[in-house]
């Protein structure tokens, strides 16, 4: 039985949006909440850790619904920081995100943008030392979001890691009360919809079954934010 602070979850899939202008402000808004409410921090901070214990070279990141190329960006300047060689393929299915990334991205030799599926990812099994998703997984039900861990772990070498938003009653109530005191402009009340969709760490946690990982964790971060790491140990 859910928790009383676990409202029931909201399976509706949100595009971004019919036209270039609303596509633009969806993006804009995932990359804002991705670098105020930590989801690249997140990633980053898991990845670090999970690269420290691996031998000096190139590692392979695979960016799966890359939406405006912020979390891929931010990964090619670590390497950079940090002297770690990196090949960094985002992916996304909308045409206006991959344009807009990839003009975004210009400078960044390490990544590259690209459109395809994330259902029938176009790569051979083990392409990638770390495929990584933020925010992209709560647009589907249980059963699909399942379906396509199990297509990041076929892809990967040595782990996956999911940013994702934790359901729970406190964020959908702030939301409703800030959205009006800022304009609906910094906390807009859609945002609401989004915390709906997203997961409880049980389900998060649930999704890894039978999608071949090592082991796997849930960490949690504030504010309602978790990343799922799926270690694939060592696979040639």
């Amino acid at each position: 039985m859910p928790a009383w602070t676990t409202p029931p979850r909201l399976e509706t899939v949100r595009d971004l949006g019919a036209t270039a202008e609303s596509a633009g402000r969806s993006l804009d808004e995932l990359a804002a909440a991705n670098r105020f409410c930590r989801g690249t921090q997140s990633i980053l901070r898991n990845l670090t850790a999970l690269a420290a214990s691996l031998p000096a070279g190139e590692l392979r990141i695979l960016d799966v619904g890359s939406g405006g190329g912020d979390i891929a960006r931010a990964l090619a300047l670590w390497g950079r920081k940090v002297g770690r060689p990196l090949h960094i393929v985002a992916l996304d299915r909308h045409v206006e995100a991959v344009a807009r990334a990839a003009a975004l991205s210009r400078r960044l030799t390490e990544v590259q943008h690209v459109r395809g599926d994330a259902f029938a990812l176009p790569f051979h099994p083990r392409s990638f030392d770390f495929v990584i998703s933020s925010m992209m997984l709560h647009y589907f039900p249980l059963r699909d979001a399942k379906r396509l861990l199990t297509t990041f772990a076929h892809v990967a070498k040595r782990a996956v890691l999911v940013a994702e938003i934790e359901r729970h009653w406190f964020p959908c109530l702030a939301i409703g009360m800030l959205a009006p005191l800022t304009g609906n402009r910094l906390i807009r009340r859609h945002f609401r919809s989004t915390v709906l969709q997203g997961f409880t760490p049980v389900e998060l946690d649930g999704l890894t079954c039978g999608a071949g990982f090592m082991r796997s964790r849930i960490r949690r971060y504030f504010p309602y934010r978790m990343v799922l790491v799926g270690e694939l140990g060592q696979r040639s």
